[in-house]
């Protein structure tokens, strides 16, 4: 997997990123996935090189940070995560 710098930082992230709006709370009655299946998601992308994901506060009135927290439990602190501010 390609890298890119981060500004004039020594932080490189990969190419490509991970969207995690899907991620949203583990809910499978809404079409949400568990937290087995983000986890294995996460795991998957990093396997391949991928190093960073992308979220939001906003994402499901804040659910999706948490959640992603709780993935990020599971798979490990190898990861970069970016996210965003509502106004």
């Amino acid at each position: 997997m390609d890298t890119r710098a981060v500004g004039t930082t020594r932080l490189r992230i990969s190419a490509v990123g991970l969207g995690a709006v899907e991620f949203c709370g583990g809910d499978p009655s809404r079409g949400e996935p568990t937290l087995a299946e983000a986890t294995a998601a996460v795991a998957a992308a990093l396997e391949n090189g991928v190093n960073w994901l992308d979220t939001a506060e906003a994402y499901y009135e804040r659910r999706n940070e948490t959640f992603i927290g709780q993935v990020l439990g599971e798979v490990g602190d190898e990861v970069l995560v970016a996210s965003k501010l509502s106004p």
